[in-house]
């Protein structure tokens, strides 16, 4: 983008180049994707309105455990970034480590099928024949997560990066079908490349996650222009 406006008027200031910048983001004409990098078109977040069933599970447990982080987010949300569409649907949970244990006893007793960090069998073998399960896992301090309607959700840079990260709870969404949710999410979504490095680094999986991007993310092909 400053190479645009340099070949234009080569004296041009750099507080003008930012501003003009600035403003091209304020009229939806270019989304901010990364430090100094923007690509054509309107920011289009990744959010979904939460269930009943959701705001009930959130709702409950938040009063329950009232000084606990939360984050909830159902599988079916992947549904228009997959190539095989599924009709089951996993809620995953999160919260803090030390919680994990007595949150998953307590929903145990409520009489939901509810399983504590379950490995690729358990999901294969149990989870995926039941008919609500609730996944529970520990959070990653700092996650980037979104409230909507006063509930935690994970935004998508942390859900694309949880994919790679968590292969057996989310072992349905493995390999070409993860490559499939990568581009969509790319093509369909704004997703801001900073938030998601920073948190496969919290995930110690940045290295890995950086090449996995570059394999995916084609900046000739989503039209990205670099600001300096």
């Amino acid at each position: 983008m400053a190479n645009f406006y340099r070949d234009l008027e080569p004296d041009v200031k750099d507080s003008t180049l930012n501003w003009r910048i600035y403003e091209l983001v304020q009229l939806s004409i270019l989304e901010r994707t990364s430090r100094g990098q923007f690509r054509f078109g309107e920011m289009r977040v990744f959010a979904h309105s939460p269930t009943r069933s959701i705001v009930k599970l959130y709702r409950d447990l938040s009063i329950q455990f009232p000084y606990t982080q939360l984050c909830v987010w159902e599988t079916s949300w992947l549904n228009d970034m997959t190539q095989h569409l599924s009709n089951k649907s996993v809620i995953i949970l999160e919260t803090e480590k030390e919680a994990c244990e007595s949150v998953f006893h307590k929903l145990q007793d409520s009489g939901k099928a509810v399983f504590l960090e379950p490995t690729v069998d358990i999901m294969e073998r149990y989870v995926s024949v039941e008919k609500n399960p609730i996944v529970i896992k520990p959070i990653v301090s700092e996650a980037p997560l979104q409230k909507v309607e006063g509930i935690n959700f994970p935004t998508l840079e942390k859900i694309l990066v949880d994919l790679i990260c968590d292969k057996d709870i989310l072992f349905a969404y493995q390999g070409r079908e993860l490559q499939h949710i990568w581009e969509n999410a790319f093509n369909k979504y704004t997703v801001q490349q900073d938030k998601l490095l920073r948190y496969a680094d919290r995930r110690r999986r940045k290295r890995e996650i950086t090449e996995y991007l570059k394999k995916i993310y084609n900046p000739q092909q989503t039209k990205l222009a670099a600001a300096s």
